[in-house]
This record gives C-alpha cells, structure tokens and sequence, in this order.
C-alpha cells in the first residue's frame, strides 16, 4: 500500500516535471511559476523514488553472480 503510494507520487512529480513548460508554450503560466513548480516537482521525485525503488544489496548480487 505504502509503496503503491509512493509510486503514484513519483508519476504525478514526474508529470509535475513535464506540464509546467508545455503549459508555458501555450501561454497558460508565466515562466516564474514554471520554473518554481519544475524545482518543486523534481525534488519531490528525488525524495520519493528512492523510497519504492528495490536495491540488491552487494551480498545477494554476488550471491546472483555465483554459479
């Protein structure tokens, strides 16, 4: 559930990352709040997506590695 959560958060801050410059284009922000919400939007992912991420650890990856 948590980490289901979590990736939902890193989407919609991924998506964060994408809209602001797209609806700048179009005339639908001015380029300050483009800038604030893409800086926003991409420290959020930085902090979320490790969190649900999966990591091997050295051990089992060597332990992966032996025949």
């Amino acid at each position: 559930m948590l980490r289901t959560l979590l990736q939902l958060l890193s989407w919609l801050a991924l998506l964060a990352t994408i809209l602001p410059p797209l609806l700048f284009l179009t005339g639908g922000i001015e380029l300050v709040q483009c800038h604030v919400s893409m800086l926003t939007a991409t420290f959020l992912w930085f902090v979320v997506t490790p969190c649900w991420m999966e990591r091997q650890s050295a051990q089992s990856a060597q332990t992966a590695e032996a025949p």
